[in-house]
């Protein structure tokens, strides 16, 4: 995926991380079980102007989300979680808000995965591993969609 600009301008390699999208403190809720990559999201999603929840597996995810459904904007949901399965989590959602956009992440390689998602209700997809400059284009785009 290029990173773009909102021109539509290709942005040089070495200028990404001095050009990425900022966000206007749209909510976001990570649901994600790995705690590494938990924080950093939470920190870089913080750094470029987004407010971030977070929850660290299915159940705790779809709660936060219940709790919180009328503020949040984006949700970006491991699909390989604990306690609940992602599908299971990504149907809690939409049948709770069916306009919330949410990006469905997974490191499998199935693409059975990425079609349940979008058969489910998800608004995008992107695979594991991804560079973050690729997900922070995505979750600008997403934000931006009507």
């Amino acid at each position: 995926m290029a990173f773009m600009t909102d021109e539509g301008q290709e942005v040089p390699a070495e200028e990404r991380k001095f050009n990425r999208p900022r966000g206007r403190g749209e909510v976001i809720l990570v649901i994600e079980d790995e705690k590494m990559l938990r924080d950093f999201l939470q920190t870089i999603l913080s750094e470029v102007g987004y407010k971030v929840i977070l929850a660290a597996d299915g159940a705790e995810g779809l709660l936060t989300f219940m709790e919180h459904k009328e503020e949040i904007n984006l949700v970006l949901l491991d699909m390989g979680l604990p306690r609940m399965s992602g599908e299971d989590v990504l149907s809690g959602i939409v049948w709770a808000n069916p306009g919330v956009k949410i990006i469905c992440v997974s490191g499998s390689i199935d693409p059975w995965v990425q079609e349940s998602a979008f058969q489910i209700g998800a608004t995008d997809y992107i695979s594991k591993p991804y560079l973050i400059d690729d997900l922070l284009m995505k979750v600008h785009r997403t934000l931006k969609q009507e």
